[in-house]
């Protein structure tokens, strides 16, 4: 399977984690936010980001998780409603908290809360199958323009 992360030109080319704050993990804890196609990363970009930070600096990552690699999956019937809200990001950390401490697989499967029937893929960098994933490419983030007008 490949994963696609958007992230700054500097970045693009390693597997490396800020440790800040997101949707499935508390600061401090070290995860890759994935997609499960460019559109759903850019779709995830431009809801992160303000339309006066696109531009040439981002690039498109493609990640390979071997096929025989286990993935941990949390199904949208499963978690409690309003996960999806920008207020209830403690719902979904402790989830991903739980998930990294019990260090049962290197990957989570998670709906996206942008388009809840598609996903994301969440890379946990300490685990022991880490080193299994590999970038296969870095590709140029183009984007329409018009996406940054209807957004203004």
């Amino acid at each position: 399977m490949e994963v696609y992360r958007i992230s700054r030109a500097k970045y693009a080319s390693k597997l490396a984690a800020s440790g800040n704050a997101g949707r499935w993990n508390y600061r401090g804890q070290h995860v890759i936010y994935t997609t499960s196609s460019r559109a759903l990363a850019s779709l995830e970009l431009l809801v992160h980001l303000s339309g006066q930070q696109l531009g040439t600096s981002f690039k498109i990552t493609i990640i390979h998780v071997p096929d025989d690699l286990y993935v941990a999956s949390l199904s949208k019937s499963n978690l409690p409603d309003g996960w999806n809200g920008l207020s209830n990001y403690t719902i979904t950390q402790s989830l991903g908290a739980k998930w990294l401490s019990s260090g049962d697989s290197c990957v989570l499967k998670v709906p996206s809360s942008i388009v809840i029937h598609e996903y994301n893929y969440i890379l946990n960098v300490h685990h022991a199958d880490f080193d299994r994933l590999k970038i296969v490419g870095v590709e140029d983030y183009l984007y329409d323009p018009r996406l940054l007008d209807k957004m203004r």
